[in-house]
């Protein structure tokens, strides 16, 4: 994975969303009784929580730049309201950000 503003994995214009190329993901935390808005995984049928991937188009923006414009989209979401924190990543590195 390299910082790049175009996605190289799949042929999508630079302001589309890619779990390999976006620098930035948030996990949505969900309150309790909402297992309903979890999602299943294709393969192993696990249910896990929400994760959203900053465009990559925006990856040269800083972290709290990219964090602050994810919570809104979240908080505009069918999300809002459900779920108790929003846990931010470096995609790179897959280390948790203290955001």
């Amino acid at each position: 994975m390299s910082i790049n503003k175009k996605c190289n994995c799949t042929p999508k214009s630079a302001t589309d969303f890619c779990p390999n190329c976006s620098r930035l993901k948030a996990v949505i935390m969900l309150k309790n009784g909402n297992n309903n808005l979890k999602l299943k995984h294709p393969l192993t049928n696990k249910m896990s929580c929400p994760v959203w991937y900053c465009r990559y188009s925006k990856n040269g923006k800083s972290d709290q730049q990219l964090a602050a414009k994810m919570r809104t989209k979240i908080a505009q979401s069918k999300y809002a309201g459900l779920y108790n924190v929003i846990l931010f990543y470096d995609n790179l590195t897959n280390t948790k950000l203290p955001i």
